[in-house]
């Protein structure tokens, strides 16, 4: 029974971002199961999964620990979590790589040593562990003196009759100076998390999951476009039968092709007139979608899922080409991703086989 003498007592819980996982060596259809024990509360965030060839990844959360499982909370103390993890998070959070972050940091720091105050707020920013530094405990105290003098001993007009005139308005400006720093001290470590005037990025799996389910609608249905120009169809005949074709994919139960639902949203990216719109695709038809034409599937696909996200092409594809696995359906018992290579050819799915062949024959 734990008492409310006991809560007020326990220490405050430190929050921190951190990196675990694993390596694992599997045969084609193969399984393993890895159990992480976490003693703290985790919030998994950013999975990335870098696999050969297509694999699903199950994370179930509870249950008890295993023997010869990998224990995350207790791998390392603060300290050494200080020196030796958070520098990789802070160099990825301002896009350097952990040598170069280093270096800058060390620039600032000298700088911040001969008495440059952006550079040392700067530094703050990029590393906070600089706190806990003679550097910035001497600025601290510095600056809170110079408010402490000059309230003491210049700011009352009785004291002033007995100080030098000449000091006061260094005084006044020091103090002035200090507040401003002090605010200033806190505000360093918001910087790098200020969003005023800035559009986040959309997460990364939902951006890799509608690209490439795109791409792959707009191959597919390239390829029936010039099957059916090939036996004599008219362009209005094979905008009706792809137009029928993409009816019936939306209406099919996934069994077999974990991917297959995020096709079947990506559907609604050729259907939207206002998306299309904000991609370039002014009054387009199906036809000059899929047809024969200088865009390739993957421009017309980027384009699309830049349009849906309100990013630039170049986002899409910077953020596609990372290794973050794509979420599936999942419970609250299980969250299950989908990784890997997604080259999928939407004439292969199973599910779809009997449309295909409808449509082909």
């Amino acid at each position: 029974m734990t008492s409310d003498s006991d809560e007020a007592h326990k220490p405050s819980p430190i929050v921190v971002p951190t990196t675990f996982g694993t390596e694992i060596t599997l045969a084609p259809g193969g399984t393993a199961e890895q159990t992480f024990t976490v003693d703290e509360d985790t919030l998994i965030d950013g999975i990335e999964v870098q696999a050969e060839g297509p694999a699903i990844v199950r994370i179930r959360i509870g249950g008890t620990a295993k023997p010869q499982t990998d224990r995350v909370a207790d791998a390392q103390s603060f300290g050494a979590y200080l020196e030796q993890e958070l520098p990789r998070h802070l160099a990825r959070l301002v896009g350097e790589n952990l040598e170069n972050w280093g270096q800058r940091n060390l620039v600032l720091h000298q700088a911040a040593v001969a008495g440059d105050d952006d550079a040392f707020f700067e530094l703050l920013a990029r590393d906070p562990r600089q706190f806990g530094s003679e550097l910035v405990l001497g600025r601290i105290l510095t600056w809170r003196t110079w408010i402490d003098e000059y309230n003491r001993f210049f700011r009352l007009k009785l004291n002033r009759l007995f100080a030098e005139q000449r000091f006061i308005p260094i005084a006044r400006e020091q103090m002035e100076r200090a507040h401003r720093n002090l605010t200033r001290l806190g505000e360093s470590q918001l910087r790098l998390y200020d969003q005023r005037g800035k559009r986040p990025l959309p997460p990364t799996a939902y951006v890799r999951g509608v690209y490439y389910a795109t791409l792959c609608l707009l191959q597919g249905l390239r390829t029936l476009y010039r099957e059916q120009e090939n036996v004599g169809a008219r362009p209005a005949q094979i905008t009706a039968a792809l137009s029928g074709f993409i009816s019936e994919l939306t209406q099919v139960h996934p069994t077999a092709s974990a991917f297959l639902p995020w096709v079947q949203r990506a559907v609604y990216l050729l259907s939207d007139a206002e998306l299309l719109a904000r991609a370039g695709f002014n009054s387009a038809t199906l036809s000059d979608l899929v047809g024969p034409k200088d865009a390739t599937p993957s421009d017309t696909a980027r384009a699309l899922t830049a349009a849906a996200f309100e990013v630039s092409t170049d986002t899409v594809e910077r953020l596609a080409a990372k290794p973050v696995a794509i979420p599936l359906e999942s419970t609250q018992e299980e969250y299950v991703l989908l990784a890997g290579p997604l080259t999928y050819d939407l004439l292969e799915f199973p599910e779809l086989k009997p449309l295909v062949d409808r449509l082909t024959r």
